[in-house]
């Protein structure tokens, strides 16, 4: 394994974990907020009706099933939150890739919407577990994803899949932003020490333009029962 620097890995990953969660209670807030003004416009037809109006069923029965549609976006928010947070539980372990790519793609959305840039992921799942530091793993695609953003632009796509090639597991990040060199070589600068801790690679590829990252074979890798290398289909 390739040296690495340990304070800046460390320093790294707290200041990941606080734009991730700074970021998740913006977006709490911002629906609980909406959740107040639906429920007191509730509170009003509610008064409106004790001193004798007719009481508007239809419009109550609108605002409760927004409020209840509410509070089942902010426990999706939490749930989020809540597997994000016990990454950090096991320093390593074995995880499954779809589900930690899923998990990253959706805490970016708001940084996404923000920048007003669309986050595409793979509809075709890798069907693989891999064993390697899930926390710090979550932070370089992340990292990664961030800066396709940048390099995107407002009104830009980023798109991401990741595929099982057999002896290791490659993340595709495709868009017009790729085709730009310098873009890799900002990456490679700000997560030198994090490909080296975690074994992994990024390289550019031409043809289609796209940045690969790779977890190459010294990384262990398990595939689910009745998935085959390459296998897209299968779950």
């Amino acid at each position: 394994m390739r040296a690495f620097d340990g304070d800046s890995i460390c320093l790294g990953a707290l200041a990941f974990f606080g734009k991730i969660t700074g970021s998740i209670s913006h977006e709490i807030r911002g629906q609980l907020a909406i959740l107040k003004e639906e429920s007191g416009l509730v509170a009003d037809l509610l008064a409106l009706a004790q001193r004798g109006r007719p009481i508007d069923l239809a419009r109550i029965e609108r605002l409760i099933q927004q409020i209840t549609s509410r509070a089942d976006a902010i426990d999706e928010i939490v749930t989020c939150m809540n597997r994000f947070s016990h990454s950090v539980d096991e320093e390593w372990r074995a995880f499954d890739v779809d589900e930690v790519l899923a998990l990253v793609v959706r805490l970016c959305q708001r940084l996404a919407a923000m920048k007003r840039v669309t986050l595409n992921l793979s509809s075709s799942p890798c069907c693989v577990q891999i064993t390697s530091n899930p926390f710090q793993f979550q932070r370089l695609l992340f990292l990664i994803i961030e800066q396709a953003m940048i390099a995107a632009g407002e009104g830009g796509t980023v798109s991401i899949a990741a595929e099982d090639q057999g002896e290791w597991v490659t993340f595709h990040f495709d868009g017009a932003f790729a085709a730009d060199s310098s873009m890799l070589r900002g990456i490679e600068d700000q997560v030198g020490d994090l490909l080296a801790c975690l074994n992994a690679e990024i390289v550019e590829e031409k043809n289609p333009a796209s940045l690969r990252l790779s977890l190459p074979s010294g990384t262990h890798i398990e595939r689910r029962p009745g998935a085959e290398p390459g296998d897209q289909d299968q779950r």
